[in-house]
């Protein structure tokens, strides 16, 4: 009788595996990695493409249990409810991800990818979604029985990361905090400094941090943010986009790289960010923001863009370098906190090191009345006086991405550092890529030649002025400064050349007193070691506007795959 019980046991224990594979996943994973693929055919075991888990859970619970660090996931939508174990549509359910885990989206779900640098999150799309019963309207209607928060992170290291997903449709109401992500190193030594990377968290609501709420209260919830847009969140207190609390002795002071904070709404104060660094007994709240765009966010009662809060003893220093603040309903607010501008524009100013003030001219603006929206599009235009106006020391790797080749990237994946000077903002205004685009508008010192251009084509500067009091040469500049190639008769042959960025600049010299040929005295210097030199004054051209009294030249410049740039010298 025990033997035929056992038998029975065996074979249900048997079918419950066949029809349930991930109740007890085998630690069998090639490469130390999990597949997820919603419509995956195969044995759903996760070990390859083919045999895909098909929910997100399953892999999550066999890499805690199995100590896999990499998880691969294809394009489309998963839901936390969703999985052995877990209850259909149950507001608690989240996506609970174990230090020092790796979860990637933005695989095509074809089978074919076998390197990161392969996936394309962009076209891809991979959606963690708290919209458990697939039936939310727009503005954030039919959404009262979605998941609390859609991602999870307690104590996580920082080698974990959530990288290439789209994180949306939270909701923790007027109770529960965090939407979109809640990232929890709450308590007495604890820590949970992830890495999010190439995420969107829009359509989030929560009582206070709908895109992310970093809870440190008595520990450290600092997480990395790196090429990241939070936009369309909506906070029924505090903090649309990101609520950092430090609270209690506790340290919330999250880093944010290349990221978009556009469109977030607080019905209190903080439509983009909330630092905030109080309570019975006073923490830390200092995040820093490098090359990062807040535009259109909303607080009904307070600060849209980042309000700051170091009252009670708290300490709340926020550091902003590179970035822009502009169309917000208000930009900056402290109170007992200290904000750090430098290299910035700030709508209406703001005190600082080479800040700016003026129009940023977005290719949509975004309105902040019309928050919470994922509306539009705050890349830079011909003319933006946020080009070529930050500061490129503070562009490093990491917390910069790279493109594999050791270059800084934006937040589009193109080059960081298009000339010598970095851009503020998210955002990196583009060198042109083809002949006949309108270059004659384009209010910069200086022409980039087109990064991916054939390097084969030759660059010409003609008209140049000559006189008694002048000497001129044109200066070919790599992206490090360094003059690789300078001539006074305006042709360069740029065959041997690397494809670039570089930038070209006109200087003047007056009363050059040096002997022979500006070119071979120019040839191996640095711009800087030009602009330091005792031997004459030295400028560059501006490229846009109308010639001094009594000079009428004009200097064309041309570059075969970058169309023609006329300038009207002085």
């Amino acid at each position: 009788m025990k033997r035929l019980l056992l038998l029975l046991f065996l074979l249900s224990v048997g079918g419950l595996i066949q029809a349930h594979p991930s109740v007890l996943p085998p630690c069998t994973f090639p490469d130390n990695r999990i597949y997820v693929d919603r419509d995956a055919t195969g044995l759903n075991d996760g070990a390859s493409w083919t045999d895909a888990f098909n929910s997100l859970q399953d892999a999550l619970n066999a890499a805690c249990s199995c100590n896999v660090t990499e998880i691969w996931v294809a394009e489309g939508a998963y839901f936390p409810d969703e999985g052995a174990g877990q209850t259909n549509d149950d507001p608690a359910s989240t996506f609970s991800i174990c230090s020092g885990v790796e979860v990637y989206g933005g695989f095509s779900g074809n089978g074919t990818e076998t390197m990161l640098s392969e996936r394309d999150f962009s076209l891809y799309v991979t959606t963690l979604s708290g919209d458990l019963q697939q039936n939310d309207g727009a503005n954030f209607t039919n959404n009262g029985d979605n998941a609390y928060h859609v991602v999870f992170f307690k104590n996580a290291n920082p080698q974990t990361r959530l990288d290439g997903f789209t994180i949306t449709a939270g909701n923790g109401g007027t109770t529960q905090n965090g939407g979109g992500i809640y990232n929890d190193g709450s308590g007495n030594g604890n820590l949970s400094n992830p890495q999010i990377v190439h995420c969107i968290l829009s359509g989030n609501q929560a009582r206070s941090g709908a895109g992310i709420f970093n809870d440190g209260r008595q520990g450290t919830s600092s997480p990395a943010f790196t090429n990241c847009i939070i936009s369309g969140n909506l906070a029924t207190r505090d903090g649309g986009g990101f609520y950092n609390f430090g609270g209690f002795a506790g340290n919330s002071s999250p880093s944010l790289t290349n990221c978009l904070l556009a469109g977030n709404k607080a019905q209190r104060i903080g439509g983009g960010l909330y630092n905030d660094a109080v309570d019975a007994v006073g923490g830390t709240s200092s995040p820093s923001l490098i090359n990062c765009t807040l535009s259109g966010n909303h607080a009904d009662f307070g600060t849209g863009g980042i309000f700051s809060n170091g009252s009670n003893g708290g300490v709340s220093n926020p550091v902003l370098l590179n970035c822009i603040l502009w169309g917000n309903s208000s930009e900056i607010g402290n109170t007992n906190a200290t904000t750090t501008v430098d290299y910035s524009l700030v709508q209406g100013g703001y005190p600082g090191t080479n800040n700016l003030s003026g129009d940023p001219l977005f290719v949509t603006p975004v309105a902040s009345a019309s928050a919470p929206t994922t509306a539009g599009d705050l890349r830079l235009q011909v003319g933006s006086p946020a080009i070529h106006a930050g500061n490129s020391a503070g562009v490093t790797i990491p917390p910069f991405l790279d493109d594999g080749l050791g270059n800084a990237i934006d937040l589009d994946g193109l080059l960081r550092i298009e000339g010598v000077m970095v851009d503020m903002g998210a955002y990196e205004f583009p060198c042109y890529a083809a002949a006949g685009e309108l270059l004659n508008s384009l209010a910069s010192e200086t022409l980039v030649i087109c990064q991916g251009s054939d390097p084969g084509f030759t660059f010409s500067a003609v008209g140049a002025e000559t006189g008694a009091e002048y000497l001129y040469a044109f200066l070919l500049v790599d992206a490090s400064g360094l003059v690789v190639e300078s001539t006074t008769d305006g042709d360069f042959d740029l065959a041997v050349l690397t494809q670039g960025p570089y930038t070209v600049y006109g200087l003047s010299y007056a009363n050059f007193n040096t002997p022979g040929n500006i070119a071979d005295y120019l040839t191996g210097k640095t711009l800087q070691d030009i602009q330091n030199d005792d031997s004459g004054t030295d400028f560059c051209l501006n490229l846009t506007g109308a010639p001094a009294a009594g000079h009428t030249n004009v200097l064309t410049l041309k570059a075969v795959g970058c169309g023609t740039f006329p300038w009207a010298g002085n």
